[in-house]
């Protein structure tokens, strides 16, 4: 896992704590951030940051996933596993979120790697 925020309102501020925790894992020049064309990911403050860290931003072409597949992929497995049919108290869902992500990331069983 590389980082992640939740919060309960789509925020500036959360998307940016996010990515400043990410950022430390970036190989300066090498480095290629996949997203959505989301108002967030447009923003100049997301995108200097990016920029200031060598990270290079790819954002999807309107009705093209396939530069994002591997996220798109992700959030696939994770409606479909851990979110379809089920409730959550909002003070347990950050420890069941992180229980699935590590089952996700080491226990899953995968047909390729």
């Amino acid at each position: 896992m590389i980082s992640y925020r939740l919060d309960t309102n789509q925020n500036m501020p959360m998307v940016l704590e996010m990515l400043i925790a990410a950022l430390p894992q970036a190989d300066r020049g090498a480095t290629v951030l996949h997203s959505d064309r989301g108002w967030q990911y447009q923003h100049h403050a997301f995108r200097n940051l990016l920029r200031d860290h060598g990270v290079t931003q790819s954002i999807s072409r309107s009705g093209n996933c396939y530069d994002n597949a591997i996220a798109e992929n992700f959030f696939s497995h994770f409606k479909q596993e851990f979110l379809r049919g089920r409730t959550f108290d909002l003070g347990s869902f950050p420890d069941e979120l992180d229980q699935w992500i590590e089952w996700f990331n080491t226990k899953r069983i995968r047909t390729a790697r």
